[in-house]
């Protein structure tokens, strides 16, 4: 089992990519930003549809598409842990 003080990202490769990103924060709040045009020179300019919720229901769709994506990326990209205690770097190739 995962530690929960960690913090995972992964880079998806381009053609995975979607126009879209979305913070999960604790499982109880989402942030979702939709990209109109990433030519635009600052984010203001380049957002679209935009959305924050912590209703619960919400939240929990969003975790579901989350987990989704990041179980199916995971089998090809690897995966950066950052400890929250000392916040190193390791990845795991």
């Amino acid at each position: 089992m995962k530690d929960e003080s960690d913090i995972s990202i992964m880079n998806l490769d381009e053609s995975s990519r979607i126009k879209a990103s979305f913070l999960l924060v604790d499982r109880k709040s989402i942030l979702f930003v939709g990209l109109k045009d990433d030519t635009k020179s600052t984010s203001f300019d380049a957002i679209g549809v935009s959305m924050f919720s912590s209703i619960r229901s919400t939240v929990i769709s969003y975790v579901t598409i989350f987990e989704i994506i990041w179980e199916t990326a995971g089998a090809i990209s690897p995966v950066i842990q950052i400890p929250s205690a000392n916040r190193n770097i390791r990845t795991n190739q």
